[in-house]
């Protein structure tokens, strides 16, 4: 996995969760001397090792970290890659975001991003199917939420299929307004 990932839980972390909760996820895990670095490369299991271990420090639960650190994602997201915010929507936003996403890990050697398909039923909705290996489907609905802020919209998000219930991709019937 790539480490913009890692950095942006770092920084969700530190930030929200607080510097000392995100130290003792990082010893937990066997990380404590690690410094992740946007461009470099880590093992897929580091990440949910250690939002399982901010979650059992914090009496949260994982998903809820997922989802929050998503969502928080998308403003450092929005500072970085500027170029893809300059949109009219959400939903404009969110229907290139498989483009984005091979866009930012071009120049990446090794990257495998997530992929997204999408149908559009209608004028005011969006079905997203995501599929990636990593199975991070809260990060990603975490993500659209982070949109909808940024770009002051609501999102109503129903997952209809879901990878980690054993479908091929996730199906996120989002409906705008």
């Amino acid at each position: 996995m790539k480490g913009i990932i890692f950095k942006l839980f770092e920084e969700y972390a530190e930030e929200v969760l607080g510097r000392d909760i995100l130290a003792e996820a990082k010893r937990r895990c066997g990380l404590e001397r690690t410094i992740f670095l946007a461009t470099g490369s880590y093992p897929d299991e580091q990440l949910p090792s250690l939002i399982k271990a901010a979650a059992d420090i914090t009496g949260r639960s994982a998903d809820d970290i997922l989802y929050e650190c998503g969502r928080y994602a998308i403003k450092p997201l929005s500072e970085i890659y500027s170029p893809f915010f300059k949109v009219k929507s959400a939903k404009e936003f969110l229907k290139n975001i498989d483009r984005v996403h091979t866009s930012m890990t071009r120049t990446l050697p090794g990257a495998t991003p997530p992929r997204f398909t999408y149908e559009e039923p209608s004028e005011r909705e969006l079905v997203i199917f995501y599929r990636s290996p990593r199975k991070l489907c809260t990060f990603a609905k975490g993500l659209i939420a982070g949109v909808a802020d940024y770009f002051h919209e609501r999102i109503a998000v129903e997952e209809r299929r879901c990878m980690k219930r054993g479908h091929p991709a996730c199906e996120l019937h989002l409906t705008f307004g």
